[in-house]
């Protein structure tokens, strides 16, 4: 019997909040004054080197994105902070991480028409994982309420494809009929507005989610060509051509 991996439905989490190149410059460039200011004796020691203002310019050619997704607007684009501010969550709360994969991944479901009971693996793929342990991917199983089993991936940029391919590889294999693998980015950890470098390439806090439901087709080719995820292009993450 031959098993051919597909995939048959996609999903993707945006969150609500969204900032514009004009809104990030606001704040870096008040920023960065105030860095100047308070810095403003070792700058004209020559000790420290005074930040230049960014523009909305030079955010675009650098990067090519206009406005970005972000889970909190406050805590970016206040001068004082200029990274998000989330609350702590307590032990009974989902995290984060959990909530974005576990929307993305009902949505994948539904566009496949299959339940949590089809699923026989979850694969939370991202290059930042929330924390080490216990695994993201057995919290969205949880949620989700799946039977099988679920793992961390991290393979820094690649992961997501890394991903479709090891539940891509189980599937053709027969270990599962069907899996879940969100790729669930969550950025903020390593990510601040704090130059005028970052501000343009990596401050895109782009907290799309995506994630996809591959199932088997028995004793058939399967001709779908699917395109890598990539969170900074558009919402339609997830792309199939038949």
């Amino acid at each position: 019997m031959t098993f051919t991996p597909a995939i048959t439905g996609t999903g993707v989490f945006t969150p609500e909040l969204s900032i514009s190149n004009a809104e990030l410059v606001v704040a870096f460039n008040a920023y960065a004054d105030r860095f100047n200011a308070e810095n403003a004796d070792a700058i004209a020691a020559g000790e420290v080197e005074a930040k230049a203002h960014s523009s909305e310019e030079f955010i675009l050619k650098a990067s090519g994105i206009e406005r970005r997704y972000v889970m909190d607007k406050d805590g970016i684009l206040d001068p004082a902070v200029m990274h998000p501010l989330l609350r702590q969550r307590s032990d009974d709360e989902p995290s984060i991480m959990a909530e974005m994969g576990v929307d993305a991944a009902n949505k994948a479901l539904a566009a496949a028409g299959k339940t949590a009971a089809d699923v026989g693996a979850v694969i939370c793929a991202a290059s930042n994982l929330e924390r080490a342990y216990p695994a993201v991917a057995i919290e969205i199983q949880q949620l989700l309420g799946v039977q099988g089993f679920a793992f961390d991936m991290n393979v820094a940029c690649s992961s997501a494809t890394f991903g479709i391919q090891a539940a891509a590889d189980m599937v053709r294999s027969g270990s599962i009929k069907s899996a879940v693998p969100p790729a669930a980015p969550r950025f903020f950890p390593s990510t601040s507005a704090t130059t005028s470098v970052t501000c343009a390439v990596r401050v895109l806090q782009v907290w799309q989610t995506g994630a996809i439901c591959s199932s088997c087709k028995t004793g058939a080719k399967c001709s779908r060509k699917c395109c890598p995820w990539s969170a900074a292009t558009s919402p339609d993450t997830w792309v199939t051509k038949a």
